[in-house]
């Protein structure tokens, strides 16, 4: 495992209680379980119990948005979100899947170091919709349905994929 030292840097953590339960791992998959804005980890290990790993890093700034279609699939698997801030931009893609006997969550999520706010969020649906959501409150879980932006925010681009 490796800590991000947040200078294009990583740094190898040993975890050494962890270890002794890994023995042969199966599928990993990533959520926050716990909903306090850092990521955490499960492991599927053969012939042995689950190890779930908490995260306990720094008490960080994020954004995690969970979308939901309402064309196509409803867990909106294809849309992305761009998050702006003044460090700059993210962008993440909702996906399924991701390894043998795996599934990580559906929630987007967003490290924001120290940002309060969020500039600008921007969801690119696979309808071809794209809507905007300006000034949102960082240090939190928030849920965008399909087409509830304001329509001052909303556009079309291309048709239907």
């Amino acid at each position: 495992m490796f800590w991000n030292r947040g200078d294009a840097t990583f740094a190898e953590v040993a975890y050494a209680a962890a270890a002794n339960r890994i023995e042969d791992g199966r599928a990993l998959a990533v959520a926050d379980f716990d909903q306090d804005g850092r990521l955490d980890l499960i492991m599927n290990n053969f012939n042995r119990p689950a190890t779930l790993l908490m995260g306990r890093g720094p008490d960080r700034a994020w954004l995690q948005i969970q979308l939901e279609a309402t064309s196509g699939a409803r867990d909106a698997v294809g849309a992305r979100a761009i998050v702006r801030t003044a460090n700059g931009q993210q962008s993440r893609q909702v996906t399924i899947g991701g390894g043998y006997l795996s599934r990580s969550s559906v929630v987007l999520h967003f490290g924001l170091l120290d940002e309060d706010r969020v500039k600008s969020v921007e969801i690119h649906w696979p309808s071809g919709l794209v809507e905007t959501y300006a000034d949102v409150a960082a240090r939190q879980r928030i849920r965008i349905r399909e087409g509830d932006a304001p329509r001052s925010s909303a556009s079309r681009v291309g048709g239907s994929r």
